[in-house]
């Protein structure tokens, strides 16, 4: 289904390390301070259902277009998105995985 949502930036862009860098240097951070370290973590949620329910209650773009659907289609997106939830049940929820960038970097003019 094609339906309209508000125009956002890319929510990839930053997975780019060099982006990341080059973003900081032209902001004028000494290049040769600028580190990126990947880590890890579990977000603990209480419901296999949470995650859908904070999608459709609290962004802006993927509330939009959930708000275009059916409500048999929003049944059928929340039962995928529960199912999808099960390999990470942890009592007492689900502990969902994501990793991140800690990114530091040395203002240029010290």
């Amino acid at each position: 289904m094609d339906v309209p949502v508000p125009k956002g930036p890319d929510s990839l862009a930053l997975a780019d390390p060099d982006a990341c860098r080059t973003l900081l240097v032209d902001a004028g951070f000494d290049p040769s301070s600028v580190t990126l370290q990947t880590v890890t973590h579990g977000w603990r949620v209480p419901t296999a259902s949470f995650i859908f329910e904070l999608e459709r209650e609290a962004g802006v773009r993927t509330t939009a277009l959930l708000a275009q659907q059916t409500p048999a289609v929003l049944h059928a997106i929340r039962q995928d998105i529960e199912a999808g939830m099960r390999p990470f049940a942890n009592p007492p929820g689900f502990l969902v995985p994501y990793a991140a960038y800690v990114i530091s970097a040395r203002a240029g003019n010290l």
